[in-house]
């Protein structure tokens, strides 16, 4: 029986970061990541045949054959992205269960994300830009192309500067994917949700959409 560390045992939503990395708003912080992920890891089940058999059942349970009809006439909308991230949107609401939802394109030029999607427009308007150069997330999600999970209050505390908005919008994590095309980040879809643990079927989901806006982003690249 292996571990979910195992990168044999594993598919790409469920990996984990390649490496601790500090974060963009604390100046020391190394301590405390390495903390936090031995923290997650202990507190992850092992995966199993069973496991994988209940992660596949609630995976697809939620996107049936309805849900594939819906990204379908979403993908074909002449509408991009704004059609995509829409049924995106709709979409994680129910997994993986998000309260907030944003989607970035990614000006590699200047090493920022301008926001192109906003399911609140009043508090994140869209053509905001964050720069993320030099900073931890910027390098796991932007550079490495790695899935970000932020668990509790002190994860968002300690990866963003606005942190104090997100808290007041019921925002306790988020799962932050990048959305890659021919080995190019193209930008990212941000799900902030209310709980304060992300498990393995809401880091499936949010790859699962992350897939699904290639096509949105890529031709508006």
């Amino acid at each position: 029986m292996k571990s979910r560390r195992s990168a044999s045992r594993l598919t790409p939503a469920l990996k984990p970061p390649a490496r601790e990395v500090r974060t963009d708003t604390d100046t020391d912080t190394g301590a405390w990541c390495t903390a936090r992920a031995q923290a997650v890891r202990k507190r992850r089940p092992v995966m199993t045949p069973d496991l994988d058999a209940r992660l596949a059942a609630r995976l697809a349970t939620h996107f049936d054959l309805a849900t594939i009809a819906q990204c379908a006439a979403a993908l074909a909308d002449p509408d991009q992205p704004q059609a995509t991230l829409a049924a995106i949107h709709r979409l994680g609401m129910t997994l993986p269960g998000h309260c907030l939802f944003s989607a970035n394109a990614f000006r590699a030029e200047t090493m920022e994300v301008e926001r192109i999607y906003s399911s609140n427009v009043q508090a994140y308007p869209v053509g905001g830009r964050k720069q993320k150069r030099a900073t931890a997330w910027g390098q796991q999600v932007l550079l490495e192309r790695q899935l970000f999970v932020g668990e509790g209050d002190a994860a968002i505390r300690a990866a963003f500067n606005d942190h104090e908005l997100m808290f007041s919008l019921g925002v306790r994590s988020i799962i932050n994917v990048p959305v890659v095309w021919r080995d190019t980040c193209l930008g990212v879809l941000n799900f902030a949700c209310p709980m304060t643990h992300i498990d393995a079927p809401q880091m499936a989901a949010a790859r699962w959409l992350g897939l699904m806006a290639v096509p949105a982003f890529a031709c508006c690249a």
